[in-house]
This record gives C-alpha cells, structure tokens and sequence, in this order.
C-alpha cells in the first residue's frame, strides 16, 4: 500500500509470495490458508445463468467486474473501453452488489 500509516498487510502466499515481502513497507500477516473471507452460510444460487439469459452474445470475451459499484470511478471505467473496442464481440458486464 505504501502508506505511512498502514502498518500491515493481510495476504497468503499466491497474494504476496515470500520473496515479494520486501517490496512491501507494511508488515506481511499470513492467514494460515487464504486471505479471502467467504461467508460460507450464504446460500449458492441453484442455476447458473446462460449467456443469453444474461443478455450476453454465445462468443466474445466477456469482461467482468463485480466490485461494489462505489469502487468503479468514472476514470477507471474510462480505461476499459480501448480494450473491448480492440475487440468487437467483446463485452464489459457490471453488476450491482
């Protein structure tokens, strides 16, 4: 982060592998598994949305974002279109969470 003020870093070895800590000022603190809370008493949806039903085309790349809507500032949603305008059957899917 490299804020002063930071004084640590929750990761996992696929995050921050060990040899990247010293690219790191705050201090590295390991979850013994993964750093990714799940909440696991959340229920999984029974189906899984088709292309179609998602209003998506059958090809074509589909870039995906599913951070909270708040994260996506107007210039960072300006860095996606030069990368689906170089392909044309490319779609950018946002959702609201």
């Amino acid at each position: 982060m490299g804020c002063p003020f930071i004084d640590y870093i929750i990761a996992d070895p696929v995050v921050i592998p060990p040899e990247a800590e010293t690219d790191y000022s705050e201090a590295v603190v390991r979850l013994p598994d993964s750093y990714q809370a799940n909440d696991r008493a959340r229920a999984i949806d029974a189906g899984t949305p088709t292309r179609q039903t998602a209003g998506l085309p059958d090809d074509g790349f589909v870039f995906c974002c599913f951070n909270s809507n708040y994260k996506i500032t107007p210039s960072r949603f300006a860095s996606h279109p030069p990368a689906i305008q170089e392909n044309s059957s490319a779609r950018l899917a946002a959702g609201q969470c």
